[in-house]
């Protein structure tokens, strides 16, 4: 499953990635039962905001998934998914406050 969305606090688009297998159910995801996952933003002063399954430190999500329809050729699905997303900031950059951002989507 592919997420793209645009932050107007952030100023970054948001790609999201997650391998839900090839036969995807409705139901509850997480880190822990996705093998493969990423989320990556990055913002127009170099802020980069990114998690995933390869990424250090990893971050975390939770995936809800209330409809999959259409299944494999017109794929559509709804939800709601939260991340925690690690920020690393170039060089005298301001990236905010925290460390980490979460991201709080409904699709």
């Amino acid at each position: 499953m592919q997420l793209n969305a645009s932050s107007s606090v952030a100023g970054a688009d948001l790609r999201v990635k997650m391998d839900l297998g090839t036969t995807p159910t409705t139901g509850e995801y997480d880190e822990a039962t996705l093998a493969t996952w990423s989320a990556v933003a990055v913002g127009g002063t170099g802020c980069e905001y990114s998690a995933g399954s390869l990424a250090v430190p990893e971050g975390s999500f939770d995936l809800t998934l209330t409809e999959l329809s259409g299944l494999p050729s017109a794929p559509v699905a709804h939800g709601t998914l939260t991340l925690l997303l690690h920020v690393s900031a170039p060089s005298a950059v301001d990236c905010g406050a925290s460390d980490v951002e979460q991201v709080f989507l409904t699709f």
